[in-house]
């Protein structure tokens, strides 16, 4: 692969990763002026970025869109990818951003692949290395710096916004096991626009997208755009796209960019205070996302060059289903 080739995959990947996490910021400040409820928010960016994704998709090869539909257990699913994997994990997260700030949410939300390793091991009782069980443990210390700042006797956000952010990283556990065979069987960006879209139908008859505060100006309809429009389905379309160009862990690794962007920018746009412990927090649980990742690759290279290969293929093409904001 020529050195140009991984430049451009490189970048898509790196600004696929910063739309993700200036998402949440922009989010933040209208969740913060009270311009739209969380909820009625991700109906908005469901709907509207899963359906921008199904017309890309629509125009370029509409019979294997539909080809989907052709499997009745395909349709439910799909239903429960929406509704039990991107709705509860965007509900939660975007919760976790009214209720506290962006940066503690992404951070607990980036927890997921801790949080998958956990589900293997409850459910398909794997058994994990030592370095995977250190790794968890760096996560879970990370965490404990970044919400306490060092003292135990104060959160530096509140609990709900905790527990909120923590239980989206149960729902990107969940959208990255629910849709397994669908992946393997279609194009992952199909499952995406599919997924985003009907998870948004049915968030729209708890809280519809329409429900926006009467004082919105266009500035803040610009906002709500941009997080369906570049939050959602140009981040996702530029992020599948540099795995025509780069591996899939250095796209994986690349996706640290999400939380860093999200705090860096919630300090400079939304005046949100992180403390020096609270940074070696986020710096620590980066740190254990990476190490899973790496361990993970080099594990199964050792084992199989091919078979690893494609097993990070699958494995990765599982996981970009990951529900930012």
């Amino acid at each position: 692969m020529g050195k140009s080739k991984k430049l451009v995959g490189i970048l898509m990947a790196a600004f696929g990763a910063f739309l993700f996490g200036i998402g949440g910021v922009v989010a933040g400040d209208l969740l913060g002026r009270k311009i739209i409820s969380a909820s009625s928010l991700v109906s908005f960016r469901l709907t509207f970025g899963g359906l921008i994704l199904l017309i890309i998709f629509f125009i370029k090869d509409r019979q294997q869109l539909f080809d989907v539909f052709k499997n009745k257990m395909n349709v439910l699913t799909l239903l429960a990818f929406g509704v039990f994997g991107l709705l509860f994990a965007q509900s939660m997260y975007t919760l976790s951003v009214s209720l506290g700030n962006p940066a503690v949410a992404t951070v607990l939300q980036s927890l997921s692949p801790s949080v998958m390793i956990l589900m293997t091991i409850m459910f398909e009782k794997a058994r994990p290395s030592k370095y995977l069980i250190g790794a968890i443990l760096l996560s879970i210390f990370g965490t404990f710096l970044l919400v306490t700042n060092g003292n135990t006797n104060e959160l530096s956000v509140s609990i709900m916004a905790i527990v909120c952010g923590l239980l989206s990283a149960v729902g990107v556990a969940n959208f990255t096991f629910i849709p397994r065979k669908l992946v393997k069987e279609n194009q992952t960006i199909i499952i995406v626009g599919l997924g985003l879209f009907t998870g948004g139908v049915i968030g729209n008859f708890i809280s519809p997208f329409w429900q926006v505060s009467s004082s919105a100006t266009a500035w803040d309809w610009a906002e709500i755009g941009f997080i369906a429009v570049f939050s959602t389905a140009i981040a996702y379309a530029i992020y599948l796209g540099s795995l025509n160009y780069i591996e899939p862990i250095l796209t994986s690794l690349l996706d640290i960019l999400e939380p860093l962007t999200a705090s860096v920018a919630s300090v400079i746009f939304l005046g949100t205070t992180l403390y020096s412990v609270q940074l070696i927090g986020i710096a620590v649980v980066i740190l254990s996302v990476v190490a899973i990742n790496v361990m993970d690759y080099y594990k199964c290279k050792a084992e199989d060059k091919e078979a690893c290969k494609n097993k990070l293929k699958e494995s990765f093409d599982g996981e970009v289903e990951n529900a930012r904001i």
